[in-house]
């Protein structure tokens, strides 16, 4: 077998080698920031592309997308690396960028409704089974421990079993929720009537059946349709298949371009879900390394004492891949953060830059074989380690660990991709490879049509049909907005987007958002002024003013942080999360702040009044059409509890919780038409009262409607200026 040239061993000074066989034994990358541990990583993904070996790389920051850009071949010269592997690295290996949801990249979608491997034994068949069905029960939201969730899952399974032992398993999330909430047409076709009552009255209660039923439909409308059907179908055979006869592909999955942590998660679901079936489909005697599968900064898809998504089909596949020739490699800068059992499974680690003293009790477990004094040496070694520096630790190639420093790369190192970046590196060839296998009958023909032309000629219930066209009503709603670069664009509304927002050049929503965030942080200054001023006058009590001043440091400090850690999109999204009821609190606070005058002696100066009409519109206007556009897609689902308390607690949810909110993501271009609308709609008001057709109001109402008018289409105007302006 080819072997990989890492590095240099500090201790010999000669060059370090491995064989590529190893790989199937697993790697973990284990470093601090700093480390040179996302270099380590490339060293390996080139090495192993160079040996042969496909891979598929999980990049949560956009720092391993850089593989697709060559390093000067001056530089590689200077620091001693080769430039004529690295002209060969250039010539036989082919990077590409996945976005799902996005077409910065080549678009990927994923289809969790992989037909059982062919020849399987009933073992690894009810594995198979109970993976798929604990995969749905997450993607319908139910991610925990409890009990509920188990019977959940056990009901799917039970289902699904049914479904394999028939042939007929569903073919996609209208099949699926249809066959839940009404499992007995199917079992009446299958002669298994007696298993109705244990289905219907063994696992869950038929509340629990309605509410995942329809949680299963959702997952066909809005951000969820982009993820399970727009771009490339997932499929594993393709990923290893170059574009171009004699190339061997790196695939990167840009997961930046999943916005929302919870369908990060999902997609790592299917995707590691998708490389088990087709593991499971492959020879076991032939133990030859198939496919590297790396996961970079995996702490937050296998932390230690919780249990996301990913976590049960990781462990999975690090359990199995290696007889089936899948290699699964992970890095992480946070080793107290991953559950160490994973890691333990991975035969060759680097270790590298350590220097957390918890983490390097549990580094001390890693070499017990060793005597007190080598032990301690190792751990010196690695905490002390200079950047590049690593300790190498795998029984196989040496007894002892080996101190080695890695090659310089034949790629590009630097700041981690953003969406404009990995747009510019997709070239038109590879686009319009993907376009063509996007648009291909045979591999993304919708599935609900194909299960119709594989069924033709079977009888159709009506409940079955009625279901069918909702489906298809329900699609048609979720309208796609075209930016002007040709990309769909979804955008969730948040009337905390940060500044950082005003990036996004390619979205007049999120433009429209970010300048009501920064006119609204000006109102809130200017009125600020002018409530001291009237508690210093005496006309207010300081409640006021305070109240002001601590939600404008709170909304400054969200901006800030947006900003500030833009690129990093986990930690923004854990922000706006977190910053959901503040939004609640700005609303509020602008209608305080236009009734203030109506119940104290308050007495605001022109540019007050005039800045809190303004902000008090464009937040109004985007949360009631936020609401409004939610109820419209159905989007929203009131839950009832044992009293109308409890009912009020669990409804509030819909406004707040960051598990509801993920099922909203929409279309920017029905927002802004109803924001258009709401405009219009005013002004039109206002003519027809110049006219005499509605009876003349009051100068100051009519000064009311005008400047909330000049705001709305004000806010359009400049949005649309500055993206024309920019782009």
């Amino acid at each position: 077998m080819p072997e990989l040239h890492i590095g240099t061993n500090l201790q010999s000074q000669e060059s370090f080698h491995f064989d590529s066989e190893l790989l199937k034994y697993h790697i973990a990358l284990l470093g601090a920031t700093g480390s040179g541990k996302t270099v380590a990583a490339k060293v390996i993904i080139e090495e192993a592309a160079m040996a042969g070996i496909p891979s598929i790389i999980v990049d949560p920051q956009g720092d391993l997308g850089r593989l697709a850009m060559l390093a000067d071949f001056d530089e590689i010269r200077e620091n001693g690396g080769d430039v004529e592997l690295a002209k060969k690295f250039s010539q036989e290996v082919e990077v590409r960028i996945w976005t799902p949801t996005k077409k910065s990249g080549l678009p990927l979608s994923i289809n969790p409704f992989k037909p059982i491997p062919k020849g399987m034994d009933e073992d690894d068949k009810t594995t198979w089974i109970d993976v798929m069905a604990g995969g749905f029960a997450l993607l319908a939201g139910y991610n925990s421990a409890k009990e509920k969730t188990k019977q959940i899952r056990a009901y799917l399974n039970e289902l699904l079993t049914l479904s394999v032992e028939n042939n007929a398993l569903p073919q996609d999330f209208a099949d699926l929720a249809n066959f839940v909430g009404n499992p007995l047409d199917l079992l009446e076709e299958w002669n298994r009537e007696d298993k109705y009552e244990e289905l219907s009255d063994g696992y869950i209660s038929s509340n629990d059946i309605k509410t995942l039923s329809r949680r299963i439909r959702t997952l066909k409308t809005g951000v969820n349709k982009l993820l399970f059907s727009s771009g490339v179908p997932l499929d594993i055979d393709l990923m290893r298949t170059p574009s171009k006869n004699g190339l061997v592909p790196i695939n990167i999955i840009h997961m930046k371009s999943l916005e929302d942590v919870q369908n990060q998660q999902n997609f790592l679901l299917e995707l590691s879900r998708s490389i088990y079936s087709w593991m499971m489909k492959l020879n076991a005697e032939d133990e030859s390394v198939k496919l590297l599968y790396f996961i970079d900064e995996v702490s937050p898809y296998l932390p230690p004492s919780k249990n996301p998504p990913a976590k049960d089909m990781i462990k999975l596949l690090f359990k199995q891949g290696r007889k089936y020739g899948v290699s699964c490699a992970l890095a992480t800068q946070n080793l107290k953060d991953v559950d160490y059992t994973i890691l333990s499974q991975a035969k060759t680690k680097l270790f590298g830059g350590i220097v957390d003293g918890r983490e390097i009790n549990i580094l001390k477990k890693e070499f017990t074989s060793a005597s007190k004094r080598d032990n301690e040496k190792y751990i010196n070694m690695i905490s002390s380690a200079k950047k590049g520096e690593f300790l190498f630790h795998n029984p196989e190639v040496s007894k002892k660990p080996i101190q080695i420093k890695t090659r310089w790369l034949y790629t590009d190192h630097g700041l981690p991709l953003n969406e404009e970046h990995v747009e510019k590196l997709t070239t038109k060839e590879l686009r319009a490879w993907a376009e063509k296998l996007s648009s291909s009958p045979d591999v993304i023909q919708p599935v609900a049509e194909k299960h119709l032309k594989e069924n033709k000629g079977a009888k159709k219930t009506n409940h079955e049909e009625t279901q069918l066209d909702e489906i298809t009503e329900s699609n048609l709603d979720d309208i796609e907005y075209d930016s002007p670069d040709g990309n769909k664009s979804t955008v969730e509304i948040n009337l905390l987007g940060g500044l950082s927002v005003l990036q996004n050049t390619k979205d007049p929503l999120h433009m429209m958002l970010s300048l009501t965030n920064i006119i609204t942080a000006f109102a809130f200054l200017f009125v600020e002024i002018s409530l001291f001023e009237n508690w210093n006058d005496g006309r207010i009590s300081i409640m006021y003013p305070m109240l002001g001043l601590g939600l404008a440091i709170l909304c400054g400090g969200v901006f800030a942080a947006e900003s500030i850690m833009r690129d990093h999109s986990a930690i923004v999204q854990s922000i706006r999360k977190r910053a959901r009821p503040l939004q609640m609190l700005v609303l509020a606070w602008t209608w305080i702040l236009y009734l203030l005058p109506n119940f104290t002696e308050i007495v605001y100066n022109d540019a007050s009044r005039t800045s809190i009409i303004v902000a008090q519109t464009l937040v109004t206007v985007f949360f009631v059409t936020d609401i409004v556009h939610r109820f419209q897609l159905k989007k929203i689902d009131l839950e009832f509890g044992t009293s109308i308390i409890d009912t009020a607690k669990k409804s509030a949810k819909i406004l707040i919780d960051a598990l509801h909110l993920k099922k909203i993501e929409s279309s920017s271009e029905i927002i802004l038409r109803n924001i258009r609308m709401i405009s219009d709609g005013l002004a039109i008001y206002i003519l027809l009262v110049l006219l005499d057709v509605f009876p003349a109001l009051s100068v100051h109402t009519e000064y009311d409607i005008l400047l909330r008018i000049f705001s709305l289409m004000s806010l359009n105007f400049i949005t649309e200026l500055l993206i024309r302006l920019r782009t």
